[in-house]
């Protein structure tokens, strides 16, 4: 009898171990199974215009106010070697590369992740170059935008920071200009832990300026006359500081931060070649703006050129529809950063507005 009670002792504590096992086995699975899983590496944005099946990365350029999205991607590597590739995107392209479907994911959920998606942009609208072009202060940082939410994917916004907004004008959020895109994943362990345990960056502010084609971009153009100078919001202005050369603002605009920055003297020159003029063709008519001034679309149309003095603006359009070219309509006041504003808000006058006018129009 001895014997058996022992017997059945042995057999209620191996059925209490495998019991305990077992609950380990299921405790720690989440983590053996994370660690067998796909090892993820790097992380991409896409985007994916609207009506296209496919989101890839890189340059994409659009029209002003055509609908995208933006995806993270985030690229993992198997036991087997196999890469594959976390995302919500339909499709995917990659280095101009299409993945092929079978190797897209979905992020298990019982993996708590966060995205963070955030803008690169530059840290000043006006930079004064000095002497020595090397050590102009170009510098790019990254704009956590945490209206975007924090999903895998989000409505894409263009509304670059960097352009000076006069207030009052309710332009914002702006549908043209050069935008940069990062993301940022992290993993939480559980969903009561204050820092990640793993973090995944794309492309950003570090990699730009030595690479800028790494950095997932917009270009959303106004059409016509403004495309050229619509492309130019969203980067500094440099000039060159007090007793310094023009050519040290001019080396900056044309060496590896050329996509980030812009020279006044150098927008001028692309607005008229886009619009198939040179300076010489230039004719600038005195007008007075306001109930008789130059009727907008005969007279008066956007790319226009105003200046008084050395002050030159580029018109943009009609704010108040009332049909007159005046004080209140808006243009691109490219001075010591690209702003937006009303014409009053950069020439002062007493009533009246007595500026010049140069058509680009043939």
């Amino acid at each position: 009898m001895e014997e058996v009670s022992d017997r059945g002792a042995r057999r209620v504590w191996i059925v209490v171990g495998l019991l305990v096992g077992a609950l380990i086995l299921w405790r720690l699975a989440p983590r053996w199974q994370q660690r067998l899983g796909p090892a993820p590496g790097a992380a991409r944005v896409a985007v994916q215009v609207d009506g296209e099946p496919v989101a890839s990365d890189g340059r994409h350029e659009m029209a002003a106010g055509t609908p995208f999205r933006l995806h993270a991607v985030l690229e993992a590597r198997t036991l087997t070697g196999e890469t594959v590739w976390y995302t919500e995107a339909p499709a995917l392209r990659l280095d101009g590369r299409d993945i092929p479907a079978g190797r897209l994911r979905r992020w298990p959920e019982e993996r708590r992740l966060r995205v963070r998606w955030l803008t690169v942009e530059g840290a000043s609208a006006f930079v004064e170059v000095g002497a020595d072009p090397q050590a102009s202060p170009i510098r790019l940082v990254e704009n956590y935008q945490p209206a975007w939410g924090s999903d895998w994917s989000t409505v894409g916004i263009v509304d670059p920071r960097l352009v000076l907004v006069e207030p009052g004008l309710g332009l914002r959020p702006l549908p043209f200009g050069t935008q940069r895109y990062a993301v940022r994943l992290e993993r939480y362990d559980s969903a009561e832990a204050l820092a990640p345990a793993e973090r995944w960056s794309s492309p950003g502010a570090a990699e730009a300026l030595a690479a800028p084609a790494s950095v997932t971009t917009v270009v959303a153009v106004l059409d016509g006359a403004l495309d050229s100078v619509s492309r130019t919001v969203g980067a500094a202005q440099v000039e060159p500081a007090g007793g310094a050369p023009a050519e040290a603002a001019l080396a900056v605009a044309t060496g590896t931060a050329a996509p980030f920055v812009f020279t006044a003297p150098r927008l001028f020159a692309g607005h008229l070649t886009a619009a198939g003029r040179t300076v010489d063709e230039l004719a600038f008519e005195t007008v007075i703006l306001g109930p008789q001034g130059p009727r907008w679309g005969s007279e008066a149309a956007a790319g226009d050129l105003l200046r008084a003095g050395a002050r030159l603006v580029i018109l943009w359009r009609d704010a108040d529809g009332g049909g007159r070219l005046d004080g209140d309509d808006l243009v691109f006041d490219p001075h010591r950063g690209m702003r937006l504003t009303h014409v009053a808000g950069v020439f002062a006058g007493d009533g009246e507005l007595r500026l010049e006018l140069a058509r680009l129009a043939p």
